[in-house]
């Protein structure tokens, strides 16, 4: 009897790490699944035509009187939105320039560092903020602002 009592205790143990174990992977699929869906849905809305605009929203113009337009391809950037603040590498021919954006209503702050540079911790950083005699590149450092908001067609 107590046999068949014991046996039957391991059944149900057996069954109920089962069930833990099956609900705790299919949870962390579906953390991931989000986290994976999410960081495709803002890197989407990042990529596009922009356009620069000042703290009025009103356009930038360039020096020849054009607008100042801002195209991030899909390729040209990599995001981690849930870092904090929210990072953004763009990636050019000669390296990988780090930044920092947001979310303003519909339009996009973006601060970003000189190729060389550390990443901004917030949009309060200044240029003497970073130590760039660290730096193996040589040439000039800056941290550029950008308040960017949907190019219309």
């Amino acid at each position: 009897m107590w046999k068949a009592i014991v046996y039957q205790l391991r059944v149900r143990c057996r069954r109920w790490h089962l069930l833990v174990a099956v609900t705790a992977a299919v949870l962390l699929l579906g953390w991931f699944t989000y986290r994976l869906a999410y960081v495709q849905y803002e890197a989407q809305a990042v990529a596009g035509d922009w356009v620069m605009v000042n703290e009025n929203g009103d356009p930038v113009y360039d020096a020849s009187g054009n607008l100042f337009h801002v195209t991030f391809s899909r390729d040209g950037f990599t995001i981690r939105p849930f870092a904090k603040p929210r990072q953004i590498d763009f990636h050019t021919p000669s390296g990988i320039s780090k930044g920092i954006y947001e979310w303003d209503n519909d339009r996009l702050h973006v601060l970003q560092a000189s190729e060389g540079m550390g990443r901004p911790h917030s949009f309060s950083d200044k240029i003497t903020d970073f130590d760039v005699t660290t730096s193996t590149m040589s040439g000039t450092y800056s941290l550029t602002p950008f308040l960017l908001q949907r190019a219309t067609k």
